[in-house]
């Protein structure tokens, strides 16, 4: 996935189990943005949009904008909680990039005509 990805979210007022987990059930996935030397935020994402962002390879190391309420900033996807038996998932944390941020990201390497090659 080299284009940056569009994603808008909510703000959570409360933070904790009790307001996770009532999100959860309104079909949300509580996530905390961090870093950037601003204060973390936490915030819902629609579970639809995201599980059809996860079928994607690459999704931990694509930039996405994130909109906040009329906020945009870039974020990199750093942590994903699954649950354990239905492979939902359960909350998210996102690493806010700056201009003078430096990460270290894991690449996804597809080979192409892998059959073919007599050195693979």
């Amino acid at each position: 996935m080299s284009d940056n990805i569009n994603l808008s979210a909510t703000k959570r007022d409360r933070a904790g189990k009790g307001s996770a987990r009532a999100a959860r059930r309104s079909g949300l996935i509580p996530a905390v943005i961090y870093g950037g030397k601003e204060a973390p935020e936490t915030i819902n994402i629609d579970a639809n949009t995201f599980n059809k962002m996860i079928s994607q390879p690459g999704i931990m190391s694509s930039l996405i904008n994130m909109d906040v309420e009329g906020k945009s900033s870039n974020v990199l996807t750093r942590d994903i909680q699954f649950h354990p038996v239905n492979d939902r998932p359960l909350h998210i944390d996102f690493l806010r990039i700056t201009a003078s941020s430096t990460v270290t990201v894991m690449i996804p390497v597809v080979f192409l005509n892998e059959d073919t090659s007599p050195g693979l």
